[in-house]
């Protein structure tokens, strides 16, 4: 075999090793669509994780002074296992009971979204689909991204949110609630804001710690042991598990997080309050492959 081959054949060999774990990582893209995920396989639960070729998520249950804070922590393979889902279909949207949601769309582990039936501001973008396009300058935008990173908008900035669409990017999932609790792993402060500022209330909060690395946090209230947290505490709060970035969402009655199908807030009881939407996190193993 002559010398230049070989050197050829050994460049196809060198970038062969260098890209065959990342497409190997592919077989785990899901559609990006308002489509449920893949169903978990039962076997891989335990009383406080899920695990997976796909997924891992670990539980955990915080008891703090005031209050307790419920951990979802979570490593995917691919960003399309980061999932929205809502009711009805785009443009018809209504609200209903959450765990029937999070059951359909075989989550592992989700949380409330920003009910965006309520917002009548706001760019909302949902798996791909561009459900409202008013951007609010009193509100914080959240987008996910084709990679599943987040990016925060303070203000909605629209120079910020035009420069993010210029770089190439994709708006898979967007949120209008907030605000943003932390940028670039700095807690923000929050001087003025809607949705009980100031008062000790149930928070969701969902949070990028790295690449294809998420937090969600339920912040529990509804009763004399666990007050809630103020937005100021809950931002100071996140930020000390080493997040990048921080973005809150629904609270008070509406938050909840679900994990294996139940209620992971052990003081949640009585009927759901309806709802539009979640936020979840899915296997993407084929179930062919354990049924």
């Amino acid at each position: 075999m002559k010398p230049r081959m070989v050197t050829v054949l050994m460049i196809i060999c060198v970038l062969l090793l260098v890209l065959c774990p990342a497409l190997a990582e592919n077989k785990y893209d899901l559609p990006i669509s308002l489509t449920p995920g893949c169903k978990p396989n039962p076997a891989c639960y335990t009383d406080m994780g899920y695990q997976d070729d796909s997924l891992t998520v670990r539980m955990e249950k915080l008891r703090l002074p005031r209050t307790t804070v419920d951990l979802a922590w979570i490593k995917v393979k691919s960003p399309t296992q980061l999932r929205t889902a809502v009711y009805g279909e785009p443009g018809s949207i209504y609200n209903s009971e959450p765990g029937g949601l999070v059951r359909s769309y075989n989550a592992v582990v989700a949380v409330n979204g920003d009910k965006l039936t309520e917002r009548k501001h706001g760019l909302i973008y949902r798996m791909g689909v561009m459900l409202q396009q008013t951007a609010s300058p009193e509100k914080d935008t959240l987008f996910i991204d084709e990679n599943g990173d987040f990016h925060a908008f303070v203000n909605s900035d629209p120079k910020a949110m035009a420069k993010f669409l210029k770089e190439g990017h994709k708006i898979i999932n967007s949120f209008c609630f907030g605000p943003a609790m932390v940028i670039d792993g700095k807690a923000q402060t929050i001087l003025d804001y809607d949705f009980e500022r100031l008062a000790e209330a149930p928070r969701t909060i969902i949070c990028q710690v790295g690449p294809l690395e998420y937090l969600f946090v339920e912040i529990e209230g509804r009763s004399q042991n666990s007050k809630g947290m103020t937005m100021q505490d809950a931002a100071n709060y996140v930020a000390t598990l080493g997040v990048q970035t921080a973005y809150n969402l629904d609270g008070g009655n509406s938050s909840i997080m679900f994990f294996n199908r139940k209620y992971f807030d052990e003081h949640y009881s009585g009927s759901e309050r309806p709802m539009s939407d979640i936020v979840y996190v899915c296997s993407a193993v084929d179930p062919k492959t354990w049924e």
